[in-house]
């Protein structure tokens, strides 16, 4: 049948043993997708904290998990993103527009590698699927099971393509979750390694204790559980 051919022209790099073709068609789209999103997103990090401290700052308080800092004074709420960038600079230090990079930089390799990377495969496991039916040639005129069509030729139907690209971007994005919950968290608060935020008497994570990624994290597991840091992930999942 068609589907069956289609799946034996590509279910050797689709779920089949030969390395090379599996790492050209699943292994190296991750990879340089990853690298490239990583990239992109060490550049954006600053826009990103501005982001999230605008839709946090309500006026009555400084940004941060545990509210107040030690010492700290409420802050008037920032009327535009320049205002909050001079805020931010001014009480916390330039280096504060790059909080949360380190978790920012594990969820763009995995997540934007995930996301673009297994775009392809499951637009060919779909496509491959016996539901599917006839898979009909493509503009070019390149045949089910084509090499042209195979490496990277526009095949595939709209629904398709849909379906793949929703279902890529749900997974990555339900997986790499906690990593998007601790960084918004890093950026939100003016304690957050970058600034200037002090520390306490005990230098404990209470207070004005600077906060990492670890402390985040532990900080929402003592919380909520380990299912804390899933928390809001059918949003994240929608959005995706």
């Amino acid at each position: 049948s068609t589907s069956g051919s289609a799946m034996a022209a590509h279910g050797s790099w689709a779920t089949g043993p030969d390395p090379t073709r599996a790492w050209r068609h699943v292994g190296l789209p991750i990879a340089v997708s990853g690298a490239s999103v990583a990239c992109a997103t060490a550049c954006t990090n600053p826009l990103d904290v501005l982001k999230v401290r605008l839709q946090v700052m309500d006026g009555a308080t400084t940004p941060g998990i545990g509210g107040l800092a030690n010492g700290a004074q409420p802050r008037a709420r920032p009327t535009g993103m320049a205002d909050a960038f001079a805020s931010l600079v001014r009480h916390e230090g330039p280096l504060a527009l790059w909080k949360g990079l380190t978790p920012s930089l594990i969820r763009a390799v995995c997540y934007g590698g995930l996301r673009l990377g297994l775009y392809r495969p499951i637009t060919v496991l779909v496509d491959s699927s016996p539901s599917a039916g006839p898979r009909p040639a493509d503009a070019d005129g390149s045949p089910p099971g084509s090499p042209a069509r195979e490496n990277g030729g526009g095949g595939g139907s709209m629904s398709t393509k849909v379906v793949a690209g929703c279902a890529s971007g749900a997974f990555a994005a339900a997986l790499l979750n906690p990593t998007e919950l601790i960084k918004t968290r890093l950026m939100a608060d003016e304690r957050a390694r970058g600034g200037r935020g002090g520390t306490n008497a005990g230098g404990g994570p209470g207070g004005g204790a600077r906060l990492g990624p670890y402390q985040v994290m532990r900080a929402v597991v003592n919380e909520k559980g380990v299912a804390g840091l899933w928390r809001g992930r059918a949003m994240s999942m929608t959005r995706s």
